[in-house]
């Protein structure tokens, strides 16, 4: 419930606008709340991915030669509750 309500804050977000979220926005809000370590957060990454549907080569391409897909999520993530 929470997570749907972070994903319907995020995209009422402004004067009225609506803000579309980027993938990894979406990643990180659906991220289970509390890991410390990397490999854990990247882990729950492919975990998130793969719930979303998407298949082995989407998953692969995203986690290993998209260079900022990694950090744009543990960036978002690190900063969801603040």
């Amino acid at each position: 419930m929470r997570k749907f309500n972070a994903i319907k804050n995020a995209v009422n977000f402004g004067k009225g606008k609506k803000k579309m979220l980027h993938l990894n926005e979406i990643v990180a809000i659906k991220m289970q709340d509390g890991l410390t370590i990397e490999k854990e957060q990247i882990a729950d990454i492919g975990r998130v991915l793969k719930e979303m549907g998407k298949d082995f080569k989407e998953r692969n391409w995203l986690l290993s030669y998209d260079e900022d897909f990694i950090p744009d999520v543990l960036s978002h993530y690190n900063h969801k509750n603040k």
